[in-house]
C-alpha cells in the first residue's frame, strides 16, 4: 500500500518544465521546483484568461479615450464659466444688469477681487453686451441680442 502511494506520487509529481499545457509560463511551483500538470491545466489557464480579459478591458478603454480625443475640436468657440454666468444673470434680470449683480452671479460666495471685474468685462464683450453707462459706482450692462435677454423684455 505504501509502495502504491509512492508510485502515484512519483507519477503525479514528475519534474515538468514551468509551463502550462497551453504553452504559457506558470509562475507557481512547489519547493522542489515541481509542478503538477493538473495545476497548470486549472490555475494557469484561469490566470491567463483573466489577463486576456483585463487586456481587452484596457484596450476598450484606450479606444474610447482615443475616440473622445478625435471628436473634440479645441478650435471651436466655447463659452467659459464667467460668460455662462453672465448670460444667466441677464436672463434673471431681464437683459439689464449692473456690474455688482453680474459679480454676484459670476463669483458667488467669493470675496471681491479687483480682477473679477476685468474677467466679467471680457465675458460681456464676448457676449456682445453693451455698456449703458454708470449709475453712481457700478456700470450698467445690457444684452445686445435677444438670445441673452430675459423673457419679459
Amino acid at each position: 500500500m505504501k509502495a502504491e502511494r509512492e508510485a502515484r506520487m512519483v507519477q503525479r509529481w514528475t519534474p515538468q518544465p514551468l509551463a502550462s499545457t497551453a504553452g504559457q509560463s506558470c509562475a507557481t511551483s512547489t519547493q522542489d521546483g515541481l509542478v503538477s500538470p493538473e495545476h497548470c491545466a486549472r490555475t494557469c489557464d484561469t490566470e491567463n484568461n483573466m489577463k486576456e480579459q483585463m487586456e481587452t478591458k484596457i484596450e476598450r478603454r484606450r479606444r474610447s479615450i482615443d475616440t473622445a480625443r478625435l471628436s473634440f475640436d479645441a478650435a471651436l468657440p466655447r463659452l467659459g464659466r464667467v460668460a455662462r454666468q453672465c448670460r444667466r444673470a441677464f436672463y434673471a434680470h431681464d437683459g439689464i444688469a449692473t456690474m455688482t449683480q453680474l459679480r454676484q452671479w459670476c463669483f458667488a460666495g467669493q470675496r471681491r477681487q479687483h480682477w473679477h471685474y476685468w474677467s466679467i468685462t471680457r465675458a460681456l464683450r464676448r457676449l456682445n453686451a453693451v455698456s449703458l453707462g454708470r449709475a453712481g459706482r457700478p456700470g450698467i450692462w445690457a444684452a445686445r441680442d435677444n438670445e441673452t435677454r430675459g423673457q419679459n423684455s
